[in-house]
């Protein structure tokens, strides 16, 4: 299957290129879903059609003989319509986020010096980060650790104690929790 995106995603870039791409109707609802482009390409591969095997045509996907076709739409626009040998639906389907694996408790120091240092972009990126999982993410008081903020204390349950990190950007909040909790897809 990452043979077969990745040989779309120079397609679409070459049909980006040169700006070309028939155009296609369809009235149906659908769903989008983004997959990565290659390091060679800085465009993305989105399309504007999912499939499922109980409705191809009614979803953009339209059967030939040996292969389905599958209408994308390029990050510039263009509308193309691709021949996919032996298509793998599920594979079209937006992936689930993987969520942390253990509960526990976040606290992001809220105090003055550490929201001048970016404390509620990190409170903001750890709360996305924790999102539909057992952590709990909270603003707190100042720690203590003013000229080193924004400053992150991490309690995960079933672990004696906490971890205090400091000048946690917003970036690594994420990583942060990925490393102290753990990931399951």
């Amino acid at each position: 299957m990452r043979e077969q995106l990745q040989s779309l995603e120079r397609a679409l870039a070459a049909a980006s290129a040169t700006g070309s791409g028939s155009p296609s109707s369809s009235s149906s609802s659908t769903t989008t879903t983004s997959a990565a482009a290659g390091p060679s390409s800085s465009s993305s591969l989105v399309t504007t059609a999912a499939c499922s095997s109980s409705s191809r045509a009614a979803s953009g996907v339209r059967r030939r003989q040996d292969a389905d076709q599958l209408t994308v739409r390029t990050a510039a626009g263009a509308l193309v319509d691709l021949l996919v040998p032996n298509l793998d639906c599920d594979a079209l389907q937006p992936a689930t986020a993987p969520r942390l694996a253990a509960a526990g408790h976040v606290s992001v120091c809220t105090g003055r010096k550490c929201c001048a240092q970016g404390a509620n972009e990190t409170l903001a990126a750890a709360r996305a980060a924790a999102a539909g999982s057992g952590v709990e993410v909270a603003p707190s008081k100042c720690m203590g650790k003013c000229g080193r903020g924004p400053c992150v204390r991490v309690r995960v349950e079933g672990r004696e104690g906490s971890a205090l990190t400091k000048g946690v950007s917003a970036a690594a909040a994420e990583v942060l929790l990925r490393q102290q909790f753990g990931v399951e897809c």
